[in-house]
């Protein structure tokens, strides 16, 4: 099992606080609060993936991720929530009017075990790496609880995600891991 990465609450609220500085500041030049010195915690290499959701409806508005990172976590939680709010090919740029309207999501990654099936996954607790002909499909471990999905229909979606035959799920070539994530967000509502 993948040893989860621990991270208390004031380093939690620090990262979304963070990428909140960083997201007003590039996309609506809002200018930038002094940000204490990043504790020990947000100093160590973990992969991480930042999501953007609109507030009112839930709707996904950018996702981008790194499995690992050769940078502090804090460093690379500021760089993914820029990328996923300018570089998520599913979605236009976002722009500075819907700043205040979306909310960030954080996960972080433990590191990637590597699994001889994709029977030794477990639904709502690991997240899932497929690779076939080097076309690769990660999906964090709330995905296919949010999406009501199971086993064989996550494997099926990240298949064609991936862009690679559903039948590669079956094929000697094709290589899976899994993960865990610690999973944190901003409040649904500012109110």
């Amino acid at each position: 099992m993948p040893d989860l990465p621990t991270i208390p609450l004031p380093d939690r609220l620090d990262l979304l606080r963070r990428a909140r500085i960083v997201l007003e500041r590039e996309i609506v030049g809002n200018p930038t609060p002094d940000l204490p010195e990043p504790s020990p915690t947000l100093q160590h290499l973990w992969g991480a993936f930042v999501t953007l959701r609109e507030r009112s409806s839930n709707e996904l508005r950018g996702c981008i991720g790194r499995m690992t990172s050769d940078l502090p976590l804090w460093a690379t939680v500021e760089k993914l929530v820029l990328q996923s709010a300018r570089e998520d090919p599913r979605f236009e740029p976002v722009n500075p009017k819907e700043v205040d309207k979306l909310r960030i999501d954080v996960s972080i990654l433990s590191a990637l075990l590597p699994i001889d099936s994709p029977n030794e996954m477990i639904i709502g607790l690991h997240g899932i790496q497929i690779e076939n002909g080097g076309h690769r499909a990660v999906f964090l471990p709330q995905v296919p609880l949010d999406m009501g999905w199971n086993r064989e229909e996550t494997l099926r979606q990240a298949c064609r995600k991936a862009e690679i035959d559903e039948t590669a799920i079956h094929a000697p070539d094709t290589r899976f891991w899994i993960f865990r994530s610690i999973s944190f967000s901003e409040p649904k509502s500012l109110s």
